[in-house]
């Protein structure tokens, strides 16, 4: 282990040991080579998507609610103070916790029923 020498301050510089600890060193040893790829299924596109992908879950965000006369607060806006963000509507009337249930914390539990 390193051992402190000269105090500067609140920090201490420290003086790396000749060799490594046995014990560390076979503990954190790099593998040789790189572990195998993947398993099948995993099939990366050559570049990054420009929008994100759309939400295949049960409780997803409205991708174009925003409050009547705000398009700024959309749900990513209410995610942030959700309850009292989540109450505000938008022109034709929707709350933002029926459009937005991801970001105001209204998604029903997760089945344990198998699927």
């Amino acid at each position: 282990a390193a051992t402190p020498s000269v105090a500067t301050g609140a920090r201490l510089r420290y003086k790396p040991t000749a060799a490594p600890i046995a014990s560390e060193a076979t503990e954190y040893d790099p593998t040789a080579a790189p572990a195998a790829a993947p398993a099948s299924g995993y099939d990366p596109t050559a570049a990054p998507n420009p929008e994100p992908t759309a939400c295949a879950g049960t409780c997803c965000d409205s991708a174009t609610w925003a409050e009547h006369d705000e398009p700024t607060h959309t749900c990513k806006w209410a995610v942030h103070r959700p309850q009292t963000r989540c109450r505000h509507r938008d022109a034709a009337g929707t709350p933002a916790f029926e459009a937005c249930p991801a970001a105001c914390d209204e998604c029903p539990p997760p089945s344990l029923a198998p699927t």
